[in-house]
Formats: structure tokens, C-alpha cells, sequence
């Protein structure tokens, strides 16, 4: 049902922009996470937003989180996807 999926643009926006002061202060972190990105998007995973979003529709709020000891994958991102989903 699509009135499930909420208002997840603007909640999203915030994630985001919060996310973007966090790269701002680490440019080590903001490296990682555009490498990822760019990565994501080649494989088809992600696609840039552009404002003719047709309803319903859900934008994913995301999260980087960084474990500077792993030998494999240092960076990877955390989606916030609910629960409706997984139904």
C-alpha cells in the first residue's frame, strides 16, 4: 500500500545534510564515501535524484559508517529501509 511508504524526501534531506557537514570536517571520510558512491551507481544500485520523482515513491535515508581496523571493507552505508519493505 503506498500510503505506507510516508514523507521519506524530507526526512532523507535532513539525513543527508547532516551527513554532509559530518564529510565536510573529515576529508579522509568524504573521500571513502564518494569512492563508494560512484562505485554504487556503476553497478546500477543508486541513481541520481532529479526532481520528476512520480508518486508513490520512497527515497532511502542512508548512513556511512566507517571501521578503520577492517582488512576488507572500511566504509560501507547503513540504509534505513522500513519494515513495509520487508513484508
Amino acid at each position: 500500500n503506498p500510503d505506507c511508504l510516508g514523507e521519506s524526501f524530507e526526512i532523507s534531506r535532513r539525513r543527508f545534510l547532516s551527513l554532509e557537514r559530518r564529510l565536510e570536517r573529515d576529508s579522509t571520510l568524504k573521500s571513502m564515501y564518494v569512492d563508494f558512491i560512484e562505485e554504487y551507481m556503476a553497478l546500477g544500485h543508486m541513481s541520481p535524484y532529479n526532481r520528476s520523482l512520480i508518486h508513490p515513491y520512497y527515497v532511502i535515508p542512508h548512513q556511512c559508517v566507517i571501521k578503520p581496523d577492517s582488512t576488507t571493507i572500511k566504509l560501507r552505508l547503513v540504509f534505513d529501509v522500513p519494515s513495509v519493505f520487508s513484508r
